[in-house]
């Protein structure tokens, strides 16, 4: 069965990619209209986080669940090696966090680390960010040595 079926149209990465650029526009829009301007109340921020995360994982999931131009087997190849990696890395990240919980709560230090630590582990946005950054390094390198080769 050919995997490229189940991916979304070339043009969702071109949405994707806007939705991504337009994450950190609106997250500094929305600190200087809290933090300088103080245009709005600071209990209306969690609508501007909401935005935010929509924005970003949005963005993500298009730009790593949509076709490449050329879909071929090597591409494909790229996207099993790159899901592979991320797998490995998130696996490793989430048992170094419960690591360092255990070790937290016996010694009672790095509190605030581990709560960004947890935090960033239970939204799923960063591993389609880790996904993308792996399978477009993959490509990039390939493309790199196609053009040394010739």
């Amino acid at each position: 069965m050919s995997y490229s079926k189940l991916l979304l149209p070339h043009r969702c990465q071109i949405i994707g990619w806007i939705l991504l650029i337009a994450a950190p526009i609106e997250l500094g829009v929305s600190l200087l209209m809290f933090n300088v301007w103080r245009c709005m109340d600071q209990n209306y921020s969690h609508y501007s986080t909401a935005i935010l995360y929509f924005l970003f994982f949005t963005g993500t999931f298009f730009i790593a669940l949509s076709k490449e131009k050329k879909e071929d087997e090597m591409i494909q190849e790229f996207r099993f090696r790159a899901i592979a990696i991320t797998a490995y890395i998130c696996v490793f990240l989430f048992a170094a966090s419960g690591l360092i919980y255990a070790l937290n709560t016996v010694v009672h230090f790095w509190n605030m680390f581990i709560q960004v630590l947890f935090q960033l582990m239970n939204v799923s946005c960063p591993y389609f960010f880790l996904y993308i950054v792996i399978f477009k390094a993959f490509l990039l390198i390939s493309r790199y040595k196609s053009k040394k080769g010739n």
